[in-house]
């Protein structure tokens, strides 16, 4: 084949044919991003403040690690005379109401026997002397009877003398029979142990041995303390 020949075959193949395209890597899609947070308003209920629940395994270590004072609370006796004290609030209270109506009826007997020997011009007639001195003297025991009565319920509020608190309901009887309430209340075992309990309390002796044992620790103390200074006095004066 001659080169015309060549250039002729070259002609003739079909220019309409396209190339291969070449593949191009295709790039990956970026992330979407995340959506940007709501601002807080001071308005809302927030609450910053919050408190950290405990697991289930923090709960029963704290139960089993958890102090008991049973035996603390046990070692000393309890006192009577709070139990006593708040029984012997009602008959009291009514046993000084009486004793102060009782007073104040003698004060009034009182004022009325006095009343025609200061406010009558002419001279009382032995009859009214008579009168005048009834009044008088029953005054006086009304008023005496009622203070008796308001010493004795002094005595049973404040679990004093068990023997002047018992005087005071006895006389309480008269008038109003308020002291057959407080005779009733002195009678109670509880209302006994309190009044003959101690007022320092019933560990008041528990307590004096300590401190007695405790000064006698201090003294032997202070005799080894003389004993030990003593040779070193009598080896300086070597």
């Amino acid at each position: 084949m001659t080169d015309c020949e060549c250039r002729m075959a070259n002609d003739e193949k079909p220019k309409g044919i396209p190339k291969k395209a070449t593949a191009k890597p295709v790039a990956a899609k970026p992330a979407a991003a995340a959506p940007p947070k709501p601002p807080v308003d001071d308005d809302d209920d927030v609450n910053p403040y919050g408190v950290i629940q405990e697991s289930e395994d923090e709960l029963k270590l704290a139960r089993k690690n958890k102090p008991t004072f049973g035996a603390v609370r046990d070692k000393f006796k309890r006192s009577a005379r709070g139990p006593a004290a708040a029984l012997m609030v009602m008959p009291s209270t009514l046993l000084l109401g009486q004793g102060v109506l009782t007073s104040l009826i003698g004060l009034a007997m009182l004022i009325i026997g006095l009343f025609p020997l200061i406010f009558n011009e002419a001279p009382p007639s032995d009859e009214e002397v008579a009168d005048t001195m009834f009044w008088i003297l029953l005054g006086i025991v009304a008023f005496i009877w009622g203070a008796i009565v308001c010493f004795g319920s002094y005595q049973m509020s404040t679990l004093g003398s068990y023997s002047w608190a018992f005087v005071g309901a006895v006389f309480g009887l008269v008038p109003l029979l308020a002291g057959i309430f407080s005779i009733i209340t002195l009678k109670d075992p509880r209302v006994i142990a309190g009044y003959t309990e101690p007022e320092a309390g019933p560990n008041a002796r528990i307590e004096d041995e300590a401190k007695d044992k405790d000064k006698e620790d201090e003294d032997d103390d202070e005799d080894d303390e003389e004993e030990e200074v003593k040779p070193k006095k009598r080896k300086k004066k070597k």
